[in-house]
């Protein structure tokens, strides 16, 4: 299914500059798409045409005169989907396309993100999903770049990680999330991304997921799915729920087969992280001992 999809954007014109209201995010969104799948299928398959659409996409993301940065999950989302072609595709690029993209993510992203740490931006200090995804997307960029940027990855990534600990600690005690299921999923999903790469990266996770809570927020999404797939959609949520891939990575994490088996339920539309963080194994709530109802203190 993945290899038909990339196909399928084999035939699609790269993003555009182009925003809905005040927002690029769409853009942003549909290029990260895009350069996951076909990067990893490169990666896979080793079939150029993948690399080269990529590498069209992220050049054309490049040429940007800004990613928004008024609304700055726009910022971020550009910054991780440029951040993982740069990376991914690093030994396919030449070095004009690598400069170019790099240089995109420094003006871009990393430039504008300490302007709006310095600023003490709402994001950067709050205690909701935009502090996770902006700063994962953030952080992402500038562990694609260390090696060669050091000074600003270093002030980039340095914050993030301190400003990532204000949401996370939110999770605590028992792993429910006030923002409903539908910004559970963007907040954590963009959390397990940022402690991954940096796990990847830098061989530590810097105590993160020693954060009260988060170990077991897999029990809430768990929770408020209903045995007809409907939501518990109190705050901001939809009806309808659908697959939450990070629930692979918090199963492999912390030895959780339930939450495996919840994703599992989801499989009919795969993401490339449903293939990356793929987990085999897994446990119903049944055979797991699962209560049929639970109580979340801050939801």
């Amino acid at each position: 299914r993945l290899l038909r999809n990339a196909e399928d954007i084999l035939g699609e014109h790269p993003v555009k500059h182009e925003l809905i209201g005040p927002r690029l995010l769409g853009q942003s969104r549909l290029c990260l798409e895009r350069v996951y799948t076909l990067a990893l299928l490169y990666r896979l398959e080793g079939d150029q045409r993948f690399a080269e659409r990529a590498k069209k996409e992220i050049l054309a993301a490049a040429a940007f005169p800004d990613w928004n940065p008024s609304h700055f999950l726009d910022t971020a989302e550009m910054t991780h989907a440029l951040a993982i072609g740069y990376d991914w595709l690093h030994d396919y690029l030449d070095e004009e396309s690598r400069a170019t993209v790099r240089d995109a993510i420094i003006e871009k992203g990393m430039k504008p993100a300490l302007r709006e740490y310095e600023e003490r931006i709402r994001w950067t200090v709050y205690e909701f999903n935009w502090s996770q995804v902006c700063n994962g997307g953030i952080s992402i960029g500038a562990l694609a770049i260390a090696d060669e940027e050091p000074a600003i990855a270093e002030r980039v990534l340095s914050r993030a990680l301190i400003a990532i600990r204000a949401p996370m600690a939110t999770y605590a005690p028992d792993g429910g999330w006030d923002e409903g299921p539908g910004y559970w999923h963007y907040a954590t999903r963009y959390n397990a991304y940022m402690v991954a790469a940096v796990e990847s990266a830098l061989g530590s996770d810097f105590d993160l997921l020693q954060l009260p809570g988060f170990s077991v927020t897999g029990d809430f999404r768990v929770q408020f799915v209903g045995p007809t797939g409907r939501t518990f959609n109190y705050a901001d949520a939809d009806e309808e729920s659908a697959g939450a891939h990070e629930m692979f990575w918090l199963a492999r994490k912390f030895d959780n087969p339930l939450y495996s088996w919840h994703q599992h339920q989801y499989l009919d539309n795969p993401d490339p992280f449903d293939l990356m963080w793929f987990e085999p194994k897994g446990h119903g709530p049944v055979e797991s001992g699962f209560p049929l109802d639970a109580h979340f203190q801050k939801t």
